[in-house]
């Protein structure tokens, strides 16, 4: 075995992303963002080109972030995130923003999983990814019409769609 072999995998395996995984890796911050060109409806199916893609690079930021968190980071005994969640978190979070949805917020959970968030003036919407990815869990509520949704993922993934639709909206 070289070390070529057991190098640690990137983050992302889509080629498409190799410069925005580049500012993943990098050390230098910057917080530039583009608004969308174009939006469209989150389905099951969806595909959607943009003129002007996103900055993943606030993603990146912020996941990159979480990557040195050492065991017992809060004082009472968290595990750190592990990479499997954070390299799930990337790969999923990093779609959303293509489509359009703002960029979450990230936070590390206390089992070793990340939280994505995202609170616009309509609604909030929270996103569980466990440490092993096992299950998911979200947490939906427009203010607009008082509605709450919980879910766990992968079987709700309607409601889940419903709910980055309106997180979309805004």
């Amino acid at each position: 075995m070289t070390p070529a072999d057991t190098a640690t995998p990137p983050i992302t395996s889509r080629p498409e992303d190799d410069a925005e995984h580049s500012a993943y890796e990098s050390r230098t911050p910057t917080t530039t963002t583009t608004a969308p060109a174009t939006r469209t409806t989150i389905g099951r199916a969806t595909s959607l080109r943009h003129e002007d893609p996103p900055s993943l690079v606030p993603l990146g930021e912020a996941l990159r972030g979480l990557v040195g968190l050492e065991p017992n980071w809060d004082s009472y005994g968290a595990m750190p995130p592990s990479r499997l969640a954070l390299q799930h978190a990337w790969s999923l979070a990093s779609r959303l923003v293509e489509l359009g949805i703002p960029t979450p917020q990230v936070f590390p959970t206390r089992s070793g999983g990340i939280q994505l968030e995202w609170h616009v003036p309509r609604a909030s919407l929270e996103w569980e990814i466990d440490a092993d990815l096992a299950s998911g869990v979200f947490v939906f509520d427009d203010r607009v019409t008082g509605e709450r949704l919980d879910g766990d993922l992968p079987k709700d993934l309607d409601p889940l769609a419903e709910a980055l639709n309106r997180i979309l909206v805004g």
